[in-house]
């Protein structure tokens, strides 16, 4: 059973949780997976949480695997990231 839900019901409260991030190519190039070309491409996004971006007075979802974070969505020339779902971490082992 996924427990995977819409990013509509995801904590912005600082709770920290897994993110699906899916990545999109721009019609011009494709994104290359496992030797593959594809034109889409999704990917869990560890720990991250909702809060403030550093671009003044933005909010958004961002990582901790930096010192500073990481912004998880945006657009690029070749790409745009979408955060689609979310999930509580899973219980740590005994």
């Amino acid at each position: 059973m996924s427990d995977w839900q819409p990013i509509a019901t995801a904590p912005k409260d600082g709770t920290i949780v897994d993110l699906w991030l899916r990545v999109i190519a721009k019609t011009w190039i494709a994104l290359v997976v496992d030797g593959e070309e594809k034109r889409e491409h999704g990917f869990r996004v560890p720990n991250a949480m909702w809060g403030p971006t550093g671009r003044a007075g933005e909010e958004g979802w961002q990582t901790w695997h930096e010192d500073d974070g990481d912004l998880v969505e945006e657009e690029d020339r070749c790409t745009i990231r979408v955060v689609t779902h979310w999930r509580p971490l899973p219980e740590p082992p005994p």
